[in-house]
């Protein structure tokens, strides 16, 4: 530890200075509990300038690599040197990877979320995959603590990268309320039909393709309800574009970006039900809102997804088209919800994970 009275914890936050993403998200939620402990001094680096309403009560250091993709390249240099002068006891990242280069002495902590570059490869781009190749094992190698936010993720940590186990605490996502629902623009047509919900960005692994297939079987047989999807743009977006404009449920199927978590609260609320038919997943925090808005559930049948617990829930084979059509046939928009289906104790709240992950932060 440094000579200050205080311990020195630096923290990843290039997820803020990117688009809202499962990341940020955990990123925010912990981050709003352990910037409360005052009996440690934080450092937060970035590679790109962001805004945080979460920064706003605290004198903290920032470092900003720059802007624009020169600052993204040159991220592993510049953290190094900050390294080097900032002096930290502890680095955490909480998006898989450590810089290429980093002091000894410094307490190394990994968040890993999923391994999807190794068990569903071509739902990822080239440059990313690779990106993933030479930095993940070489951060869980090097990393004294990994903490990982499902069992399944564990497990594949321990199947990919078995000299890693002994590293490894798992420690899922918090629960915490969203706030009051407040209706997007044009929210009128949302009420005038029923409408099935599905949340996540638009990329391979969310498998929309098969979810748009599966829809227009849907009407074929007979159904009415609409599809809203809210998520952000991502690099799947070209093809989803595509194949939305040409599809004959065109009419009935809604695509919602920069959705804040009001809004996102009023979908919950008004939605007959919840599809999630990814082909992998490190988490699936979507679900967990839905089950807290008594939703009824459409789910891919992965391992990460039973580990929520839910129980009105039709499990589907993210590949067939005609069971998830069914799937969707045999949900009545017209049955009263339950709310609050799940207690606050399960999953626990960002507070109590918060002071989980800030004890490993604090082991020495």
């Amino acid at each position: 530890m440094t000579p200050s009275t205080k311990q020195r914890i630096a923290i990843d936050v290039r997820p803020l200075s990117r688009p809202r993403s499962g990341i940020r998200r955990y990123l925010e939620s912990v981050l709003v509990h352990l910037l409360e402990k005052s009996e440690t001094e934080w450092l937060l680096y970035s590679d790109a300038p962001f805004h945080s309403e979460i920064l706003e009560h605290y004198s903290i250091p920032v470092r900003i690599a720059g802007k624009g993709r020169c600052s993204r390249l040159m991220w592993h240099w510049q953290v190094y040197r900050w390294l080097q002068i900032d002096k930290p006891d502890v680095y955490w990242t909480p998006r898989h990877h450590l810089p290429l280069w980093m002091p000894k002495s410094i307490r190394k902590v990994v968040t890993t979320h999923d391994l999807v570059w190794l068990t569903h490869p071509g739902t990822m781009q080239f440059s990313g995959r690779w990106a993933e190749k030479i930095l993940t094992g070489r951060s869980l190698k090097q990393a004294q603590a990994i903490l990982a936010v499902s069992q399944a993720t564990a497990d594949d940590i321990q199947k990919y990268y078995p000299d890693a186990s002994d590293k490894i605490t798992v420690i899922r996502h918090g629960w915490s309320e969203l706030p009051v629902p407040l209706p997007p623009l044009g929210w009128e047509k949302y009420v005038d039909e029923p409408f099935f919900l599905s949340v996540g960005t638009i990329e391979p692994r969310k498998n929309y393709s098969t979810l748009i297939q599966a829809y227009e079987k849907y009407l074929q047989y007979g159904g009415d309800a609409r599809l809203v999807i809210i998520g952000n743009k991502g690099w799947d977006w070209k093809q989803f574009s595509k194949q939305l404009n040409s599809s004959p449920a065109t009419a009935k199927i809604e695509f919602v970006e920069n959705c804040g978590d009001s809004t996102l609260a009023w979908f919950y609320s008004n939605a007959c039900a919840f599809e999630m038919i990814s082909l992998a997943e490190g988490y699936g925090l979507p679900v967990i809102e839905a089950m807290e808005y008594g939703l009824p559930l459409i789910l891919s049948d992965l391992k990460v997804l039973h580990e929520h617990g839910p129980t009105d829930v039709s499990w589907v084979n993210p590949l067939d088209i005609d069971e998830i059509a069914t799937a969707l046939l045999n949900v009545s928009c017209k049955q009263e919800k339950k709310f609050s289906p799940i207690k606050k104790s399960q999953p626990e709240s960002w507070y109590y994970i918060s002071e989980r992950i800030y004890n490993i932060l604090n082991y020495s």
